[in-house]
């Protein structure tokens, strides 16, 4: 064969292999499935760029409040489901917080920062909590944990859960939240989460908060209120390995510092708190917790906000 026939037979060659690789390569990047978005959800292009990453920030943490996951009529009180999100909701707003960069931090990541300790977080720190141990709260939101590797504080009202209340989670249910690792279980109330009528015209008031006009001295109401979050503690204790106090959650958010009957209510009862759980968590103001903050504050999520109300909140409240 001639120089140039032997030329003509490399090229050809050269030629038919670089066809069959691109070939290749074409028919495996389209019978390639397409990666799988988190949580299932696909999101808009409009939706990925409102939730673009906001400044990152160490002057503040978010931190939300979500009470049960289901269709108003899974719930047997009226005022759980008026609180409740829907489990198509509630993996919508996880998926568009994780687009925007958001990973979950421990109560012990919050407790750091909120002292002023060095502590390391993510760039966009987000603590989860849900409040009253609901069954449909963990049934709603544990798998979305569990894909997305974030984790959430559950806060267990004891007495419900104590008395096998319909819709209340088990002692066995949350010992297995707790030992999965993505739920801290931390006390919201023994069996103190309801209003007491505190004065002689019947008028009612949360447990914690009031103490019973004419018939309670303050020590007498000191020892009722001590003694019921002592008796929680203990029944987490002992029915959940693994169980330490790092926090605590008042029912409705409020100790005394937004109503009571005793101005002397507050601030004792907040002291003690903050010396025997640490962390205490309420819904009002809503906004960032910060260094130095002497209760923790939490956005309320409930089902008369859409992810846009959300994510507005973290803008206009993100401290600069």
């Amino acid at each position: 064969m001639s120089g140039l026939g032997l030329a003509c037979v490399r090229a050809w060659l050269f030629a038919a292999v670089a066809t069959g690789l691109v070939a290749l390569c074409g028919c495996g990047s389209q019978g390639a499935p397409a990666p799988k978005p988190p949580l299932g959800i696909d999101l808009t292009a409009q939706e990925r760029s409102v939730w673009r990453p906001l400044p990152a920030s160490r002057a503040g943490i978010p931190v939300l409040l979500y009470h049960g996951i289901g269709v108003r009529n899974e719930f047997r009180n009226p005022a759980d489901a008026a609180y409740a999100v829907t489990r198509a909701d509630f993996a919508k707003q996880m998926a568009l917080l994780r687009a925007a960069g958001y990973q979950t931090i421990t109560l012990e990541q919050l407790r750091a920062f909120t002292a002023g300790e060095p502590v390391r977080l993510p760039r966009h720190p987000l603590l989860l909590t849900f409040d009253d141990s609901l069954s449909n709260s963990f049934e709603g939101a544990d798998a979305v944990l569990r894909e997305l590797h974030w984790s959430a504080v559950m806060f267990v009202d004891v007495g419900d859960v104590a008395a096998r209340a319909p819709g209340y989670a088990s002692w066995q249910r949350l010992a297995a939240a707790q030992r999965s690792g993505r739920w801290e279980l931390q006390l919201h109330a023994g069996r103190g989460h309801h209003n007491i009528a505190y004065d002689a015209a019947g008028t009612k008031g949360p447990y914690y908060a009031y103490r019973v006009a004419n018939h309670e001295s303050l020590a007498e109401w000191q020892r009722r209120v001590r003694g019921d979050l002592e008796w929680g503690d203990a029944q987490l204790r002992s029915h959940v390995p693994g169980y330490r106090a790092r926090s605590f959650a008042p029912p409705y958010g409020n100790f005394g510092q937004l109503s009571t009957n005793d101005r002397r209510i507050p601030r004792r009862l907040g002291s003690w708190l903050r010396r025997r759980f640490g962390l205490v968590f309420v819904e009002d103001p809503a906004r960032y917790a910060r260094p130095g903050d002497a209760v923790v504050p939490r956005l309320e999520i409930t089902h008369k906000m859409a992810g846009g109300d959300i994510h507005a909140w973290l803008a206009t409240q993100l401290p600069r």
